[in-house]
């Protein structure tokens, strides 16, 4: 069974604050959307990583040694 509550500490309502895309990707609803469309978090997290490198924000990934 899957608990839908909030505790205090995962309440962004009312905050200046966002969630990280961590805690974002840990969300059980997150997980059961991300198994329906096929999808993993590392996957996602792989393909946002991948889209900061395309755009510059983060540095060029190491090539593999041969």
């Amino acid at each position: 069974m899957i608990s839908l509550l909030i505790t205090t500490d995962e309440n962004w309502a009312g905050t200046s604050v966002e969630p990280s895309i961590d805690d974002i990707l840990s969300d059980p609803i997150v997980h059961l959307v991300l198994r329906r469309d096929g999808l993993t978090a590392s996957a996602v997290k792989a393909r946002l990583d991948s889209e900061r490198r395309r755009l510059g924000f983060l540095p060029p990934a190491l090539g593999r040694a041969a």
